[in-house]
């Protein structure tokens, strides 16, 4: 997928007649991911394919048809990583009990695009492995807690299960450092 994305990516720039390094700057990225995107050695990550999609780059590009979150949504993998977070669980355990690899499982939580069918997501199910392994009661369960408006009780219910802090403890080192941070005098 991150070939043809890639393929695509390259004939729209070399149909405007773009540099590599111009169409980084459009886009807020260094030249080298560029190369990297076009020679499909990297996958691309929904804030780059929405940039490169958007009208005043390409557009539509032919041939790609990723469906995105809505702006407001938050990722499924976003929320899938609360979950292994609230649950005390490393990468390379949950991916061990769900029967994938440690950089599938990575790029599904960082919302790299990508093909999510090797943890069974799809966009009207999850995979049973996935969900019991994340600490959810069932893939059912799992879909309603990605649906859900208020998912704290999903992830109280987790912390619980693993015997990890609520919530918020759980995220603390996400959302800010233990230590305060020292101000800095820019004056002095």
């Amino acid at each position: 997928m991150a070939a043809s994305f890639g393929e695509a990516v390259k004939k729209a720039r070399e149909k405007k007649k773009w540099t590599r390094a111009g169409l980084a700057r459009r886009v807020g990225v260094t030249r080298q991911t560029i190369i990297r995107l076009e020679e499909g050695r990297t996958t691309p990550g929904v804030q780059l394919v929405r940039a490169l999609t958007h009208p005043t780059v390409f557009g539509h590009l032919p041939g790609v048809d990723w469906e995105l979150p809505a702006p407001n949504d938050l990722p499924w993998g976003f929320l899938a990583r609360l979950a292994r977070r609230a649950s005390g669980q490393t990468l390379k355990q949950v991916a061990q009990q769900a029967g994938c690899s440690v950089a599938t499982l990575s790029d599904f939580e960082r919302h790299v695009l990508y093909n999510p069918r090797a943890l069974g997501v799809r966009p009207d199910r999850v995979g049973m492995r996935y969900a019991v392994a994340l600490g959810f009661d069932d893939a059912d369960d799992m879909f309603a807690y990605l649906q859900a408006r208020d998912t704290t009780p999903w992830l109280d219910r987790i912390a619980a299960k693993f015997k990890q802090p609520q919530l918020v403890k759980a995220l603390r080192p996400s959302l800010r450092p233990v230590e305060p941070v020292p101000e800095i005098d820019l004056n002095a």
